[in-house]
């Protein structure tokens, strides 16, 4: 015999029933609404987040503390969606055509108006942070 200590709630989205335990029930826990993480998007497709915050439009300057880059980001309107320029250059002009999973895009002069495509490499995202530490930290002992 199976004890249960929680209770049947229906989905948001689909109306089906489904159990949470007491413990997700509880204060301070994110209760559930969902009975699946397909219900869940379900209930969140055309919602927008973040409305007003379109701060890409006319280029986004980059914080003061990123020395070691220059410029504004531009953006290109591609069949109405909006793409940064770099990344459009990357998937026209690479013998690639696409950008993988977990991949980004890199400026090598770190000068982020260069979209040349001699200017741009495709590296791991880890990779990637690990390569601008090195840079902040360099800056920081007055090596670039």
């Amino acid at each position: 015999m199976v004890l249960k200590n929680g209770k049947d709630i229906s989905c948001k989205v689909c109306k089906e029933e489904f159990y949470v335990s007491k413990s997700r029930m509880q204060k301070g826990t994110h209760p559930r609404k969902f009975c699946s993480r397909k219900c869940q998007h379900k209930d969140s497709k055309g919602k927008t987040f973040n409305t007003g915050r379109t701060h890409f439009k006319k280029g986004h300057e980059l914080s003061p503390k990123f020395k070691y880059k220059t410029g504004k980001i531009r953006m290109v309107n591609v069949n109405g969606r909006q793409m940064t320029e770099h990344k459009y250059v990357w998937l026209k002009e690479s013998e690639w055509g696409f950008i993988p999973y977990d991949f980004v895009l890199h400026h090598v002069d770190g000068n982020v108006e260069n979209n040349a495509i001699e200017n741009l490499a495709c590296i791991q995202r880890s990779w990637h942070v690990t390569l601008h530490n090195h840079i902040r930290k360099e800056q920081a002992m007055g090596g670039i």
